[in-house]
Formats: structure tokens, C-alpha cells, sequence
């Protein structure tokens, strides 16, 4: 015999059909509010299909002289395309940077869990 929601499983539902907006509330967005927009709660995703996303980024970076004189300037040349590389007394600046942006997106749902 199948056993019905928990009750924990059943307040997280109760909290989710409260914070969803139905068609005559369109001032409440985000369905992790509650209709105050103080109150946070966890939203089941498990009806949702599985995307899969992508995302790209570009930035451009403008340091000051005084920083500049700071790094070594590294030149090379590759697949016919030339690149400079900042070398700081820990290793390349940008490539640590890069690294350090992939991890960050990893642990994204890790610091945003809602």
C-alpha cells in the first residue's frame, strides 16, 4: 500500500502553491516568495525537463600603468593568432582568473540554492 506525502513534503507544496502567482496575480513574479515578498521557500522543479544551457562571457579588463609595470608581459603566438599573457609572481593572471570563474560556476547551485 502506497504511502501518501510526508508532512514535511506537504507544507514545501502547501508553501509552493501559496508563493506561485495564478493569472490574476501578476505582481508576484517569482514563485519562492510568498504574495509578501519577505517570506523564502524551496520550489519543486521536478516536473521541469532537463535543459541543457550554455553560457558565454567577455570582458574586457583596463589596468592602470602603475598596475601594468607591476606583471611581466608575455607575448606568443598561436594558430596564427598573437596573445599577451600577464604574468604575476603566482603565475598568468588571466588564465587564474579563468579557472577560477569555471569553479565558481560550478558551485552556483551551491551558493544560490533557491
Amino acid at each position: 500500500m502506497k504511502e501518501g506525502p510526508s508532512k514535511q513534503q506537504q507544507q514545501q507544496q502547501q508553501a509552493t502553491n501559496e508563493a506561485t502567482p495564478t493569472s490574476s496575480d501578476t505582481e508576484q513574479p517569482f514563485s519562492h516568495l510568498n504574495h509578501q515578498g519577505d517570506g523564502v521557500s524551496m520550489v519543486d522543479v521536478g516536473h521541469k525537463a532537463v535543459t541543457r544551457r550554455i553560457a558565454t562571457a567577455r570582458s574586457s579588463v583596463i589596468f592602470p600603468p602603475e598596475v601594468l609595470s607591476a606583471f611581466q608581459l608575455l607575448t606568443s603566438q598561436d594558430k596564427g593568432r598573437r596573445s599577451s599573457e600577464m604574468i604575476g609572481p603566482k603565475g598568468p593572471i588571466f588564465e587564474t582568473a579563468k579557472i577560477a570563474g569555471i569553479m565558481a560556476a560550478k558551485k552556483t547551485s551551491d551558493l544560490i540554492p533557491l
